[in-house]
């Protein structure tokens, strides 16, 4: 009887994560192109195809991330019934005094790099 109030929270939960993933992509270095695509998406019920542009935009721009920020697309991922393989290269971008994310180590090699080219 109730199970459309359980659905129609569920749907609501879902948009409200994505929608916090999206305003702290954002924050985190999300292009404003990028954030108004992911937008148009989360406006028109398309969760999916927010996340996805928020989650691939993040990687294709090497945007550094925190934990915070991964545990978020992680709950969110899993709100829409996505597997890890959809977000689990962000991994890459997490910033952590364990973890040195790939933008830096790109970075750190290119100068070793032109080190190497000097001598």
């Amino acid at each position: 009887m109730w199970s459309w109030w359980k659905e129609y929270h569920r749907l609501k939960q879902r948009e409200q994560l994505v929608a916090t993933l999206l305003a702290a992509s954002y924050e985190a270095g999300l292009l404003p192109r990028d954030y108004a695509y992911a937008q148009d998406m989360l406006l028109v019920g398309e969760y999916g195809c927010a996340f996805d542009i928020i989650v691939q935009q993040l990687y294709e721009h090497e945007v550094e991330i925190s934990p915070n920020l991964f545990a978020l697309v992680k709950r969110a991922a899993d709100s829409i019934l996505l597997t890890p393989g959809s977000y689990f290269f962000l991994r890459e971008l997490i910033r952590s005094p364990d973890h040195i994310p790939l933008p830096i180590r790109k970075k750190v090699a290119s100068l070793i790099s032109s080190l190497r080219l000097a001598q």
